[in-house]
This record gives C-alpha cells, structure tokens and sequence, in this order.
C-alpha cells in the first residue's frame, strides 16, 4: 500500500507529535507499505506571521491562539494542499496526524486521521489547557474546523475509547467511522532490558512528565510526604521537568530534570531510571492517552494513575497497577505506601505489566490496526 503520512513537524524525526509520527511511520514501514512523510508545518516567516495575527495582551490566550486560530489551520491546510498535487499520483491512501490543518478535502484518495485528543475533549476536560484560554467564539470555531476534518474521513482513528466516545458524541461521526487503535512507546523495543523480579536499593517512586501541575505532580508530592512517614527510606524521583522544590522542605525528593530520548544515550538512561524505582506515579488531572505508562510497563514498572482520560484503558487495576480518584490524596498516600511495603505483589505485578503492553500498546500492533481498515477501504468503490 502506498500512504502518505502528513503531520505537523517532520515525521522522520522526533519533531512531530513528540516523536509518535515518526514511530508510526517506521511501524507502516516495517509491514512493507510505501510511506512518504510530509511536514505541513509553515516556516520560519510563516510563523511570525501567525504570531503576529493571533496577538492578544494576554499572554495565554496568545499561545492558544497561535496553536489553534485560524491562521496557521489554513497555512497548514494549503501546505497539505501542495503536498497532495504533488504526490497524487503516487498514493493510495491519506493519513493525516491531528486536526489542525486539513488535507482530506484536497484529495480523492480514502483518507485517515489520527488523534490523541480533540477540542471537545481538551475544552472540557483541560481547565488550564490551550483551548480553556480561547473565548467562547473562538472555542466554536476551533470545533468546527476540527468537526470538518473528521466528518470527512473514512475513518477516524482514536487513541483510546475516552477519544472515541467524543467524535461519536460531541461531532457527531458515525460510529462505525471511527475506530481505537491505541498507541505505542516511543521506546526501542529490541534495546528493553531484561525483567527484575526484585530491585536493591531504598523504595523509590517513579514520576516522568514534562507539565508537573497538569501531570499531577503536586499531588503526588502532597502525598509523598505522607509515604515518608510510613516508610522512612522511601525516595521520590522526578524526570522531565525541574518544578521549585526546596530540598529542605522535601527529604526524599530527587529533580534529574529533562532526559532527551533522541540523545544519544538517552532510552539507556530512561530505562535506568525506569529501573531504579519500585513503582511508577502520574495522577494525572487531563492525559490525552498516556504513553509514559506504555513506557513504564514496558520495563515492568507497576503504575498508579488517576481515573480520568484514557488512563483506566491502560492500567489494568489490580493486575498491572493501580487507578485512583483524581486529586484524591489520601487514596494515593495509601496506594503508593501498599505498593512500597507490599514487595511481593510488586514482583507478581512486573511480568504482567510487560505482557500487557507488548500484547495491546506497540507501534507495529498500532499499524496492523490501522493497515487492516485502510486496505478494505481501498477495496470499497
């Protein structure tokens, strides 16, 4: 099958969708497809143009209106455009990533979209998120640029059952258009290392995000403090962002910052701290899917997260983790001090956590989903 793969960013590289284009791409390849990459992104001045329409004095609404108004949906769309005549006839289907720009109406072709989240979802859900901070107006044209990108698929892929619920409800494509897929690690699945039925070492929390208050780190936080009354020795260790935390206000606390998996040893040192720790923690108030789970139980890692979103679909509670109500962290401080002083559960848990996701949440699962309804469709008149 011959696709083309439109994204915003560079599909090659880990630039697009933070890295998840580029690793459905290699999956699309590895089964034998034809796919040729596109990056619908405007350039440099193309962008300055864009800034400088969606310009408010306030600063959040700016950024929303920058990643979401309408200037860059239709410079984006017009690059799809371009993209499209000049490969028309070198494909067989269209498969678009997102819906900030729109391609599917320039082409003959049966065509794709893939998401994570949509504005319904992320308006709803998203109290402090991009689309929170658009007026009213502004929110009702984001939904019905995003509602004619999906209308007009032949099927819209979703990451999760959460997602596709919405495009059911809240935009109204039919049922049988839309399809969950999941989603994978963006992880080197022949460089995972081996599975450790116990670690050495002081019982230590895991948490890996690069937004700390919408991951629900705070939260997190709060209830270490209570951990560490239990369990003394107990460390908690933050990856991927730096929030303001005085060490003397937080014994027990470890900040390694941001870890670049595209660096050079970047999966070594992600999988060393995946290592390290006894169980995973990202209560997370809004999570569009929540790969570092996938990630996490990749390399046995037990995981506890919140009940929202698309997190319940992945941790299956009581098997490979636990699920908590969100924002509540007495229900935490007493899930992470029973995975911390119950080590034998823990070891029974770690197995199950790997079959899990290798059996449900990996790129090439994602791309034999995905292949199966492309190809009927080419089939279909």
């Amino acid at each position: 099958m011959r696709i083309l793969l439109l994204a915003e960013g560079d599909p090659e590289t880990w630039d697009s969708w933070s890295g998840s284009s580029r690793s459905l791409l290699r999956a699309l390849r590895g089964m034998g497809h034809h796919v040729i990459a596109a990056d619908v992104s405007q350039g440099w001045l193309g962008r300055w143009a864009v800034l400088a329409s969606s310009w408010v004095p306030d600063r959040r609404r700016w950024v929303a209106r920058f990643h979401l108004g309408p200037w860059g949906f239709q410079r984006r769309s017009r690059r799809a455009r371009a993209v499209l005549a000049q490969h028309a006839r070198e494909v067989d289907v269209v498969l678009q990533i997102g819906a900030t720009f729109d391609a599917l109406r320039w082409t003959d072709r049966p065509a794709f979209v893939y998401c994570d989240a949509n504005a319904s979802l992320a308006g709803r859900d998203a109290p402090v998120g991009d689309v929170a901070a658009l007026r009213p107006f502004e929110q009702e044209a984001v939904l019905a640029r995003e509602r004619a990108v999906y209308i007009q698929a032949n099927t819209v892929f979703a990451m999760s059952e959460y997602l596709r619920r919405s495009f059911i409800v809240d935009f109204g494509v039919p049922a049988q258009a839309v399809e969950t897929v999941f989603a994978g690690a963006n992880l080197d699945l022949e460089s995972l290392p081996p599975l450790i039925d116990k670690r050495d070492g002081p019982p230590t929390i895991l948490f890996v995000g690069k937004q700390w208050e919408r991951k629900g780190g705070p939260l997190v936080l709060d209830a270490f403090r209570g951990v560490r009354a239990a369990v003394p020795d107990a460390r908690l260790v933050i990856v991927g962002c730096t929030p303001p935390i005085p060490a003397d206000s937080a014994p027990g606390v470890e900040v390694v910052g941001r870890v670049a998996k595209d660096s050079a040893n970047g999966q070594t040192a992600l999988s060393a701290l995946y290592h390290s720790a006894d169980v995973f923690c990202m209560p997370s108030l809004f999570e569009p899917f929540g790969v570092v789970f996938i990630e996490a139980m990749l390399h046995g890692l037990p995981c506890i997260g919140s009940d929202r979103c698309a997190i319940p679909e992945i941790i299956s509670h009581g098997e490979t983790g636990w699920v908590v109500p969100a924002n509540d962290v007495a229900m935490l401080r007493q899930r992470l001090i029973g995975a911390l002083t119950r080590t034998d559960a823990l070891a029974a848990m770690r197995r199950r956590c790997r079959e899990r996701a290798l059996r449900f949440f990996t790129w090439e699962r994602v791309a034999e989903r995905v292949s199966v309804i492309m190809s009927s469709a080419m089939a279909r008149p």
